[in-house]
């Protein structure tokens, strides 16, 4: 067996969005790219990258429920050719 073969993830749908805000080095916003759609929260803890990344940044996410907002996890930085259709 690979060590592929125990790798654990969500099965649940992912979403693409940009960086809207950051609200004291750690939290803030994504506005997804589909229309209809509210804005998610996030928490840096839970982006996969270096450092924070800046408003505008493309990113993909998996959307949980939340109150007041869905939260975004994990927040992942995406390559321009991954959001273009």
């Amino acid at each position: 067996a690979s060590l592929c073969d125990e790798l654990c993830y969500a099965l649940v749908p992912r979403e693409f969005g940009k960086i809207a805000s950051l609200d004291y080095s750690s939290y803030g916003f994504i506005h997804p790219d589909e229309s209809g759609k509210s804005a998610v929260f996030y928490h840096v803890n839970s982006i996969y990258a270096e450092k924070n990344p800046p408003i505008g940044t493309n990113v993909w996410y998996s959307r949980f429920s939340g109150l007041p907002r869905d939260r975004a996890f994990p927040v992942v930085l995406a390559h321009e050719s991954e959001t273009k259709e």
